[in-house]
């Protein structure tokens, strides 16, 4: 790539394209809160459509940024992935069952629930290793690999489709449906039951459970003592069974909702028991009202109130959820009612209106949850794709640790800085300005808290790069970079705190507040996830958005960003600037001027002491699973070991380094350093595909 030698036009004149001026006051007039006597209840006010509520709930929840929720820390594992055989996984269930966990899937060739579809499981002690997937059951009949129906969707073959672990005594059943692969669902449905064997672990066809069934999830325990589980029949109207008390096949159904018979088209319903006995029951919605539907229960389950639409979004996918042990509810589904990512847990200290939702996974397709609690913890299962099953590890206790923002959490603008401070002003200028020789830049401004935030954005049309400078530098840090960023990436480039025309500098400042300033803009400008790195403190800061926001981020690229504060002592003995020529040397000087010259020697003092007061950089990349790469200059020298970096040695943490330079990267080696930018988006983007 070469750099364009055309020259700049002649600037535009600025133009003020919108002021908006919020208050507190009109920010909480905004959000969703219940009055007392709107509250549901499955006796007094069943037709209440109120599920949803805090401060953070915009009045139409499908505004939530859903990506900006506060997330839940979890471990993650794959058990199965048949991507590259092109096949399909989905339908995942879990049980803990004789001292191990066990998860049970549909595992099928080519698209989802065609012929010769069969049940796969495996099991773990701990639940995140995992043994060689096996077989609950055969291949479908006359269904197999040698059937000319195979892989295709036919009234001539058949499908299993992996229905949940059933606990019933002593024993473990695993249901799973049969019908024609053809339609959903096809004329001859059936539920059937498969019992395990635990001398050998192989599963014995018991029988049908009911005809013309598919159920949701496994049967659950009544307050009188009865099992009862969802049913829908194969022209797909929702029913109750209850039963299953004399034998695994006694049950008698109760209709719930008929298909086409309401503005409500029925799919996938799941219920739990409220904490006065009664039933709640919710119904994804097929009819595409991007909402979840309510129904209660107050005679075990025989008869359902109307089920009414709720403010509760969903994305038209699978959900369930569970009491917990110490009474709360929680539930898991995909709330975006755009499209199936993320996945997110709600919790609800009555099971009818919950009032904090938390950031599972996503950045990808996600979908068909299944949770449960076992010692302390909750696992979630789902499907990435539909082609892989893969399990979520979460604490108990870190659900007491989320915390949802006091205002809004609305796509634009998410402006949320200081919580004992939420009145400001969101005044957004926007200046035109060839910044690089080759596209249109804008200028932006956006003031927060008596604190003005200016940035550069370069239009593309393919990921999202947030560039931070260093310390005491403006945008005009990466004037030698940029053109050889290509012409694809949106380039957003943030001036710091007191920066360039940022304005103030930070008192008593932090990494973090920086890192808060950075979302900001972020989401004024980029509501998905986006890249994100910085020079020197720009490169911490970026760590600190990838520690607080991973959900958000496609990558770090951190370069010479200490993780820790002692790694250009003992990395580099503190040599800076040792290979930088008389002329690049003044550049620096230049630029530090041009970014900081404004400022007093207290000003200085303080904002230099920023970096030394972070201290959470070797931590977030020990645990991060987030794409990193770090790039150094060597300084012409042998190059330090990892340990005096404080870099982990991780297979998701790259180390690039460039020979014969120092700490000013961007002015000594600009191509280099884009081109090591480009490689490393484009290795992920290509594995993200």
């Amino acid at each position: 790539m070469k750099k364009s030698k055309q020259p700049l036009p002649a600037m535009i004149p600025r133009a003020v394209v919108v002021t908006i001026i919020l208050s507190i006051a009109s920010i909480s007039a905004c959000s969703s809160q219940p009055q007392m006597d709107d509250y549901p209840h499955p006796v007094t006010n069943p037709a209440s459509s109120f599920m949803l509520a805090g401060d953070w709930v915009p009045e139409d929840p499908h505004q939530i940024n859903f990506f900006s929720l506060p997330e839940l820390p979890s471990d993650h594992v794959v058990i199965s992935d048949v991507r590259a055989e092109n096949g399909v996984n989905q339908h995942n269930y879990l049980v803990y069952h004789d001292g191990r966990y066990w998860v049970m899937w549909s595992d099928g060739p080519g698209v989802e629930d065609r012929v010769g579809q069969r049940v796969a499981f495996a099991t773990s002690t701990d639940g995140l290793n995992w043994s060689d997937q096996k077989y609950i059951t055969p291949y479908p009949p006359n269904s197999g690999p040698n059937s000319q129906f195979y892989n295709t969707r036919s009234d001539k073959g058949f499908r299993y489709i992996s229905r949940g672990f059933w606990q019933r005594g002593k024993e473990l059943l695993a249901l799973v449906s049969l019908d024609e692969a053809d339609k959903f669902f096809g004329p001859g449905l059936e539920l059937r039951a498969f019992r395990l064997n635990p001398e050998n672990e192989t599963w014995e066809d018991m029988g049908i459970v009911y005809d013309n069934t598919i159920n949701n999830f496994p049967p659950k325990l009544l307050p009188n003592g009865e099992w009862m589980m969802t049913r829908r029949s194969h022209d797909r109207n929702v029913y109750m069974l209850t039963g299953g008390t004399e034998s695994f096949d006694q049950w008698e159904t109760h209709p719930v909702v008929m298909y086409g018979e309401s503005d409500l088209i029925a799919e996938e319903p799941y219920w739990w028991v409220l904490p006065d006995g009664n039933l709640l029951a919710l119904f994804r919605d097929n009819a595409r009202s991007g909402f979840l539907f309510r129904a209660f229960s107050t005679d075990h389950g025989r008869t359902w109130s109307k089920p009414v639409r709720t403010d509760f979004p969903d994305a038209r996918s699978k959900f369930n959820g569970l009491q917990l042990s110490d009474g709360r509810y929680v539930l898991v589904s995909n709330p975006n009612p755009k499209k199936r990512d993320p996945l997110a847990l709600s919790i609800s200290d009555d099971g009818v209106v919950f009032k904090k939702m938390g950031y599972l996974i996503g950045g990808r397709w996600v979908d068909y949850p299944h949770v449960i609690e076992h010692n302390g913890y909750l696992l979630v299962a789902f499907s990435g794709g539909k082609q892989s099953v893969e399990l979520l590890k979460i604490k108990i206790t870190d659900l007491d640790r989320l915390e949802m923002p006091p205002i809004p959490l609305v796509n634009r603008p998410h402006v949320f800085i200081d919580k004992s401070k939420v009145e400001f002003i969101s005044c957004i200028e926007q200046e035109s300005l060839d910044f690089d020789n080759q596209h249109l830049s804008v200028r932006k401004m956006i003031e927060i808290n008596d604190v003005k935030l200016s940035y550069v954005v370069r239009p593309g049309d393919g990921p999202t790069l947030i560039l931070i400078p260093g310390s005491f530098s403006d945008v005009n840090q990466w004037n030698e970079v940029v053109p050889f960023l290509g012409k694809n990436l949106k380039l957003i480039l943030i001036e710091v705190r007191g920066h360039g025309k940022s304005w103030p500098p930070p008192i008593d400042g932090t990494i973090e507040q920086l890192a808060k300033d950075v979302m900001v803009v972020a989401d004024n400008e980029e509501p998905g996830r986006f890249y994100i790195g910085g020079h020197s403190i720009g490169g911490m800061i970026s760590k600190e958005v990838g520690r607080s926001w991973p959900q958000r981020i496609k990558g770090i690229i951190s370069i010479e960003g200490w993780t820790h504060w002692r790694a250009s002592r003992d990395a580099f003995n503190g040599d800076m600037y040792s290979t930088l020529t008389p002329e690049q040397d003044k550049k620096r000087l230049e630029g530090r001027e041009m970014g900081a010259g404004h400022w007093n020697d207290e000003q200085r003092q303080d904002f230099a002491s920023i970096w030394r007061k972070w201290e959470k950089g070797m931590e977030f990349l020990q645990n991060t699973n987030l794409p990193v790469i770090e790039i150094y200059g060597d300084r012409g020298r042998n190059r330090p070991s990892l340990e005096q970096l404080y870099v982990p040695d991780r297979p998701n943490i790259e180390v690039h380094w460039i020979n014969n330079a120092s700490h000013s990267l961007p002015l000594e080696k600009p191509e280099e350093v884009a081109t090591t930018i480009i490689q490393f988006v484009e290795r992920i983007e290509t594995r993200e595909k």
